[in-house]
C-alpha cells in the first residue's frame, strides 16, 4: 500500500527539488532523508513537481508552509557543511597541498563552511560570540563602535605603510 504524504511533506520535497534544479538523483536522496522515507518513488516526486509547475493554485496553497518546509529541508544542511569542511581540511592537510595556494583556499572554504554549519545549528560563530562583550566594553568607555573600528583600520593601514607592506 502506498504511503500517504501530507502537504508539508510535499512542500519539503518541492523545496528540495527547487534547490537541486529538478528531480535529480541528489534531490531524491535529500528528499528521502528529509522525509525519512527511503522508498519514496521518484515518479511521485516528479508528479508533485509537475503539479506545482502546472497548477499555480497548488503552489499558492503551499505558500503558507513553504518557510516551514525550507527550514525542515535545511535542517540537514549543517551536516553537509560539516562534511564539506572536513573533506576540505583533510585535503588541505595532504603533503602535496599544504604549501600550495589551493590548500589555503581549501582552508578558507572549510572555515566558511564551519561558520555556516554553526549558524545553521544556532551556535554562535566566534565573532558573534565576542560581540556582546565588545559592545559592553566600548559602551562603558562612552565610545562609538564605528569610530573604534575606523580607528583600528587607520592604525592598521599606518602600520602597513611603516613596515612597507601596503
Amino acid at each position: 500500500m502506498a504511503e500517504a504524504y501530507g502537504e508539508k511533506d510535499k512542500a519539503i520535497a518541492l523545496e528540495i527539488v527547487r534547490r537541486y534544479g529538478g528531480v535529480t538523483k541528489e534531490a531524491m536522496a535529500e528528499i528521502r532523508r528529509a522525509l525519512q522515507t527511503p522508498t519514496l518513488n521518484k515518479t511521485t516526486v516528479y508528479r508533485w513537481a509537475q503539479a506545482a509547475q502546472l497548477q499555480p493554485a497548488v503552489a499558492t496553497e503551499l505558500q503558507p508552509i513553504k518557510k516551514e518546509a525550507a527550514a525542515a529541508a535545511g535542517q540537514a544542511l549543517d551536516d553537509y557543511f560539516e562534511q564539506v569542511a572536513r573533506k576540505m581540511l583533510a585535503r588541505a592537510l595532504q603533503d602535496d597541498v599544504i604549501g600550495d595556494m589551493k590548500g589555503r583556499e581549501l582552508v578558507t572554504a572549510a572555515a566558511i563552511a564551519v561558520d555556516k554549519m554553526r549558524l545553521l545549528r544556532d551556535m554562535p560563530t566566534e565573532i558573534i560570540g565576542l560581540w556582546p562583550g565588545l559592545l559592553d566594553a566600548v559602551g562603558a568607555l562612552g565610545l562609538n563602535l564605528a569610530d573604534v573600528f575606523n580607528a583600528l583600520i587607520a592604525q592598521a593601514a599606518e602600520e602597513q605603510i611603516r613596515r612597507g607592506t601596503s
